[in-house]
């Protein structure tokens, strides 16, 4: 196999992945730089791992079931167990290195039908999703990672990388530690962790939205449910909702020290959790319609608090 690999190493290979070939390894050996484009069949349902240190990584949604490699200046090697397909990077040598510009990026980019599970892992190499249908999970040390019509259940975890995501589907739960979260055009539940990076969220039909942050600002500027259930919790940083035209409901707000600005007419509704929630924990009614409507609960410590109404101008 490996003098078959090597007497063609300009051409295409192709690889069939089917439940015939479950414990077949196709593709044992490391592709070389100098093989730019491979193609790749693979079936509709399959798990796709992708693992890649440095460098960049783009992933794109196709129709069909045969897709391609292109790599420039990168070494990968291509395996396939018949129900998953697994692509990893290969650090060039130090020489390779000091041969190539200073300022080329080893760039891997992978076509794969629309419906695969996607697993990412990066070290510090940018990653970018397009058009998957499938679930999509992306882990990152220091990678910026960017998202773009997925339509499955969507979990990411980076440290330090920013993460950018626009017309997400069904869940989106991203977990970041100084990293800062741009969303964009999501729809259905939205979770969001972070410790210092700051939030930016929009959206329609969003029917959940949980934000937690340290040091981070919180700003929801989409449109939620009617019946949405919110939760964001913040020490210092501020939180800024945009809530429908017409919106009714309750919020129940918990601060220390920051300001609380609802944007429009509210009703202090008797008693507090103060016991449950802590100082200054009150609850407000707004709006008119029938319960329970839009259910808003927000903890700050020194964070401001904002309501604004009606669509963005």
């Amino acid at each position: 196999m490996n003098r078959h690999h090597t007497k063609h190493r300009h051409e295409p290979l192709a690889l069939f992945v089917g439940a015939a070939l479950l414990t077949t390894v196709l593709c044992p050996a490391p592709v070389s730089a100098q093989s730019r484009d491979t193609s790749v069949r693979v079936s509709a349902g399959a798990v796709v791992d992708i693992t890649m240190r440095t460098g960049r990584l783009i992933v794109r949604g196709i129709d069909g079931s045969t897709g391609s490699v292109r790599a420039s200046g990168a070494n990968y090697e291509l395996r396939s167990t018949g129900v998953t397909l697994t692509l990893q990077s290969r650090e060039s040598s130090r020489s390779a290195m000091r041969d190539r510009e200073v300022d080329r990026e080893d760039t891997i980019e992978l076509d794969v039908p629309r419906g695969v599970r996607l697993v990412v892992s990066t070290l510090s190499a940018d990653a970018e999703v397009r058009d998957i249908a499938g679930s999509v999970e992306m882990r990152s040390t220091s990678g910026d990672l960017q998202l773009t019509n997925v339509s499955g259940r969507t979990i990411i975890e980076t440290i330090s990388g920013d993460v950018r995501t626009t017309a997400t589907r069904t869940l989106l739960r991203v977990k970041t530690v100084s990293g800062d979260v741009r969303v964009r055009e999501a729809e259905g539940d939205v979770e969001l962790s972070t410790t210092s990076g700051d939030m930016s969220v929009s959206g329609a039909q969003i029917g959940r939205f949980v934000a937690s942050s340290i040091s981070g600002n919180v700003q929801f500027d989409g449109l939620f449910t009617d019946d949405a259930r919110v939760q964001v919790n913040t020490h210092s940083g501020d939180v800024s909702l945009r809530l429908p035209d017409g919106a009714h409901g309750q919020a129940t707000l918990s601060t220390f020290n920051g300001d609380f600005v609802p944007g429009g007419a509210i009703t202090l509704l008797p008693g507090n959790d103060a016991a449950r929630r802590g100082r200054n924990a009150q609850r407000f009614a707004f709006g008119t319609g029938s319960s329970p409507g839009l259910l808003l609960d927000i903890t700050t410590f020194n964070g401001d608090v904002r309501l604004l109404r009606g669509t963005r101008p």
